[in-house]
C-alpha cells in the first residue's frame, strides 16, 4: 500500500488515514484502538493508515490517560481521513478526535511521518 497516494482499500475493505498533524504536547504518545485492538502510538506530526472490514467501526486514542472516541459506518471501498486535535484545558490538556475533508487532510499528512501499525492484540 501507497500510503501518500490516498488510494481506497481493495478487497472490499475501507481504508482510514489518522493523523497527529500538531505538536501540541511533544513529549505524549497517543495509543490509537479501533474496535478495542491497539493499533498504533502516534508522535507528533505523525499518522497511521488503517484498512478495515466495512460497518459500525468505534475509533478511540488514548493519550496519558485522557480518551476521545470517534464512531465511523465505514463502506467497502470507503476512503475516511480522521485527525486527533487537543484542547488546552484548566487542569492540562484534553484530546479528542474529528473526521476531516479529504483535501484539507491530504494536504496536512503530505508532511508527516507514517508509522507503523502494531501487532493486532486486545486493548
Amino acid at each position: 500500500m501507497l500510503a501518500k497516494q490516498f488510494a481506497p482499500a481493495t478487497n472490499g475493505m475501507a481504508r482510514i488515514y489518522l493523523a497527529r498533524a500538531h505538536t501540541q504536547a511533544p513529549t505524549q504518545r497517543s495509543t490509537v484502538f479501533v474496535d478495542g485492538r491497539r493499533i498504533a502510538q502516534l508522535a507528533p506530526l505523525t499518522f497511521v493508515v488503517m484498512d478495515v472490514p466495512p460497518g459500525a467501526r468505534q475509533i478511540s486514542i488514548d493519550t496519558q490517560g485522557h480518551t476521545a472516541l470517534l464512531k465511523l459506518q465505514a463502506s467497502a471501498g470507503g476512503l475516511y481521513f480522521v485527525e486527533q486535535r487537543f484542547d488546552w484545558l484548566y487542569n492540562g490538556v484534553g484530546t479528542g478526535i474529528r473526521l476531516v475533508e479529504s483535501s484539507e487532510a491530504q494536504r496536512k499528512i503530505v508532511a508527516l511521518q507514517r508509522v507503523a501499525s502494531l501487532p493486532a492484540q486486545a486493548k
